[in-house]
This record gives structure tokens, sequence and C-alpha cells, in this order.
């Protein structure tokens, strides 16, 4: 009996492992199904709705995701599956955060192992120089100081290959650098034991390359950046000037027109005025003239008789006859008091 609840025992275990397989394939596959961009998945990561520490490299560099994701990118996390045991999610987002994480991470373990060697040595050099002391005190002090220069003059040569390798952009890329970064890549690589040295050496120059390529582009987008900006502040500046010039010229045809219209009225008042002279001038006249005249027919027909009013013939005359009287022709109005019309048709003394 007892071996029987054993064995359905066994079997509901076996089942329930089986299940739990399934499920957690189902889970690494949705880790990336469900995405486009690696961004959104990273984020996801982050936030722990997504949670794969075993993730499968064959499947996942099929994915949408991974062929959508920069080149860079990609082969961080290629490295990241050959060199590590596994492939988790937290690979994943450190080589999206920094692509070159796993090639920094390499290169500063192998530097601080050389350290450690190179001060293993140097204890055991100074070991070897305090068992064989020499007792002459000047040729130690010799010695000393010829070391001193030696690592002096070390230390300017290498500051003046520093200074010439020195990029311009302020970046401290040496060839000398590099060459010891593909070294310790190749190295680490095949102590892996899943690649040859040839392969290494392949896979680490690639990588490389593409790096180059990278900081080459970024440069050139920087330079024809700052080119662009220039010529758009040239174009401002010249911009800025033409606007200048034109209202410059604008405001002169202001001006001369203004002073073209203050000429103009000055020119129609003064002929205004000239005229207004012109018409009053004999309308004075006139009013002259008719004032004289006027005083003159006052003055003239005073003491005339009115029986003839183009010639003055005094009322206090004595009877005249036309021979007495230098006029001819002129207009007679009743009474006549001298007879000039001797035939009554209204003028006298007619030739």
């Amino acid at each position: 009996m007892v071996k029987i609840y054993y064995l359905y025992f066994m079997i509901t275990l076996s089942v329930f492992s089986i299940t739990a397989t399934s499920f957690q394939a189902f889970a690494v596959e949705e880790i990336w199904e469900d995405y486009e961009s690696m961004g959104e998945m990273v984020k996801d990561i982050r936030n722990g709705d997504k949670d794969d520490d075993k993730v499968d490299y064959n499947k996942f560099k099929d994915s949408v995701v991974y062929k959508n994701a920069k080149e860079d990118v990609r082969n961080c996390i290629d490295l990241a599956n050959k060199v590590g045991e596994k492939l988790g999610d937290y690979e994943i987002v450190r080589c999206f955060e920094n692509t070159n994480y796993f090639e920094e991470k390499y290169v500063d373990d192998e530097a601080g192992q050389n350290t450690e060697e190179v001060n293993r040595q140097d204890s055991d050099n100074q070991n070897m120089t305090r068992s064989n002391d020499v007792p002459d005190a000047d040729r130690q002090e010799q010695e000393q100081e010829q070391q001193q220069q030696q690592e002096q003059e070390q230390q300017q040569q290498q500051e003046q290959e520093q200074q010439q390798d020195r990029p311009t952009s302020g970046t401290f890329d040496t060839s000398a650098s590099d060459d010891v970064t593909e070294n310790n890549l190749i190295n680490e690589l095949v102590k892996t034991g899943k690649f040859t040295e040839d392969e290494a050496k392949e896979f680490v120059s690639q990588n490389m390359l593409s790096r180059a390529n990278i900081t080459s582009a970024s440069d050139d987008v920087s330079a024809n950046e700052t080119q662009a900006t220039r010529t758009d502040e040239q174009q401002q500046e010249q911009e800025q000037q033409q606007e200048q010039e034109q209202q410059q010229e604008q405001e002169q045809q202001q001006e001369q027109e203004q002073q073209q219209e203050q000429e103009q009225q000055q020119e129609q008042e003064q002929q205004q005025e000239q005229v207004d002279q012109n018409q009053t001038r004999p309308q004075i006249m006139a009013n002259a003239s008719q004032t004289e005249s006027s005083e003159s027919d006052s003055n003239s027909t005073e003491g005339c008789d009115s029986s003839y009013p183009e010639i003055c013939i005094t009322t206090y005359s004595s009877k005249l006859i036309c021979a007495d009287i230098p006029f001819r022709n002129f207009k007679v109005i009743l009474p006549d008091t001298h007879g000039f019309d001797s035939d009554a048709d209204g003028i006298g003394c007619e030739e």
C-alpha cells in the first residue's frame, strides 16, 4: 500500500515538474515576443515586469527585438553569451545601457591582474636586492641615483608619447592602448574555451572596427552639426544686415518723400499766393477807379444843369446857343433849358 502511494506521489510530482517547465519555457518566449523595440523590453525588465535569468540565446537571436537593435548592442549581447555560462536579462540591460560593458570589464580585470603581477615582481626584486646588499654605500647611492634618473626619463618619454598620441578632440585613445585591449579580450575569450585563438581575434577585430566606425561617424556628425550651426549663424547675420539696410533705405525714401511733399506744398502755397495777388490787384484797381470815378462824377455833377448829363453847363449860365459851347451831339433831357435840341430828338447841337 505504501508503495502505491509513493508511486502516485512520484507520478504527480513528475507531471507538476513538466507543467512548471512548460510554463517556464512559455515565460522565456514571452520575455521578447511581446516587443519590437529593445528599449521597451529593457524598461519592463528594470521595472520587474519581465524576469528570466536563462534566456535562450538561439531563439532570442531570431527575434524581432534582437534584429531591430543596433549593431553594437547585438555585438555586446553576443559577447555576453559566449563569455558567460548563460545569457540573463540583466546582461541584456547592461548591453543596452553600455555597449562596451563586457569589453571594459575584461580589460579592467586584466589590468588589475597585470598590476598585481608587477607589484609582486617589484617586491621580489626588492627582496633580492636586500639579500645581495653591498657594503659599499657609494655604490648604492649611485645605483639609486641612476634608477631615479631612468624613472624620470621614462616618465618624460611616456608623457611626450601621450601628448603626441592624444587626439585633438580631447579623448585619450592611443594605438598602444587599443592593442592592449584587443590582446586582453582575445585572451579572455580563449580562456572561456568557447573560442579558438583565430576565432577570438576575428571576433574582437570586428567589434573594434565597428566601434571605430561609430566613433568616426559620430565625429563626422558633430563636425557637420558645427558647420551647419556656423552657416546658420552666418545666414542669420546676413539676413539681419539685409533687413537693417532695407530699413535704412526705406527711412531714406520716406524722408525724401516727405521733403518732396513739403516742397510741393510750398510751391502750391506760393502759386496760390500769386494767384490771389493777381486776383486781388484788378479788384483793388477797379475799386479805386470806381471810387475815383464816383468822386469825379460827384464833383462834376455839382452845379451842372441836369438837362445835359453828358456835359456840364452851369445852372447859373446865361442863355446859350450851340455856337457858344464846344460840345456836339450830346444827350439832352427835358426841359432843355438852353434849347440845344431844336428838333426834340434827344440830341443837342447836332452836326
